[in-house]
């Protein structure tokens, strides 16, 4: 069931208190809160927030690389996830790289989120490589990426599909 009245903006440093709420609870290894702050300042850097009702409920984070954009990290509060936050907040993500003229998106992802893994799928993001132990408890994680000038489909109830809404196209 979709989430109605998300609004979706720029992170703030107002923000920080929810969005390490988030962090937490989220993540076995979660980023400090010096590290949101670095994101902040860094003008390579893109943060997102979804908000209901003033509250946060959900972020995302990208890097801008030469040639992409790295999303470094996207969650959503444990009671709304599965209502269509975090593919509001990637499709934000994807949008901003493609203004920027970025070819491609990519990410890394443990192997046992399968939810992200999920996710990051029904949007084309195809897995590329593999980093062994990547992260500090020795798990290891999933290479993911995709053009940004993809046009993403999504299975609707019937058999037919429709476009997303993303409207993004192959061409360069």
């Amino acid at each position: 069931m979709p989430d109605e009245g998300i609004a979706i903006r720029r992170m703030r440093y107002s923000d920080l208190q929810s969005v390490m709420e988030i962090e937490r609870d989220s993540f076995k290894m979660p980023w400090s809160e010096y590290c949101f702050s670095n994101v902040l300042k860094d003008s390579d850097s893109y943060a997102v927030v979804a908000e209901s009702d003033g509250t946060v409920v959900g972020y995302a984070v990208s890097v801008i690389c030469t040639d992409r954009i790295y999303i470094a990290n996207l969650a959503v509060r444990n009671t709304r996830r599965r209502r269509g936050i975090g593919s509001r907040l990637l499709k934000v993500l994807l949008e901003h790289g493609h203004k920027l003229g970025k070819g491609k998106v990519s990410l890394t992802v443990r192997v046992s989120n399968r939810g992200a893994i999920s996710l990051y799928e029904r949007f084309g993001f195809r897995i590329t490589g593999l980093r062994k132990g990547y992260y500090s408890d020795g798990e290891s994680a999933l290479i993911m990426e995709r053009p940004i000038f993809l046009e993403v489909t999504k299975p609707t109830a019937g058999k037919d599909e429709k476009k997303d809404h993303l409207r993004v196209s192959r061409s360069v």
